[in-house]
């Protein structure tokens, strides 16, 4: 009985350990909680502008995506998929909206229409409270392409 209350403490020391050395390196613990996670996607053909909606666990939409108040969305990563794959280029631009300033370009990717795209932006790349956002597939671009944004809400300072 004792070497199992032993390897428990040993156990209870080393998962202290972790948590100190990921607060201690800026890790935001609850970047991992489920309910914080936020899934978004648009899908738009050359030349078309589209809101982005929300995602359900699911699978299914959950239709057009606002940031709550009090609340800030931060994208972690960004999948750009061409549906349908081939030569080009596709020329992406996610915009945000809200009822304070006029759309603004938040950022602009010019991607092989090869195949699927990732861009992990670490620590985030912060969208405030109150905001839409829209993918524009510009006409330029030889595919028509479904823009996946992954990230987490927290709150706002």
């Amino acid at each position: 009985m004792r070497k199992k209350k032993k390897l428990m403490l040993v156990q209870a020391e080393i998962l202290a350990f972790i948590v100190v050395c990921m607060l201690l390196t800026g890790c935001n613990l609850l970047r991992i909680l489920p309910s914080k996670m936020v899934s978004l996607g648009a899908h738009a053909n050359p030349g078309q502008t589209q809101d982005v909606n929300g995602g359900n666990p699911d699978g299914t939409s959950a239709g057009l995506f606002t940031v709550p108040t009090g609340s800030v969305l931060v994208i972690t990563r960004v999948i750009i998929h061409p549906t349908n794959p081939g030569t080009g280029i596709l020329d992406i631009t996610l915009i945000q909206s809200d009822n304070v300033l006029p759309d603004r370009i938040r950022q602009t990717w010019h991607v092989p229409n090869s195949k699927p795209t990732e861009f992990d932006f670490s620590p985030g790349y912060v969208i405030s409270a109150g905001s839409k956002l829209k993918i524009r597939n510009n006409d330029n671009s030889s595919s028509d392409v479904h823009v996946t944004l992954y990230g987490y809400m927290t709150q706002d300072k």
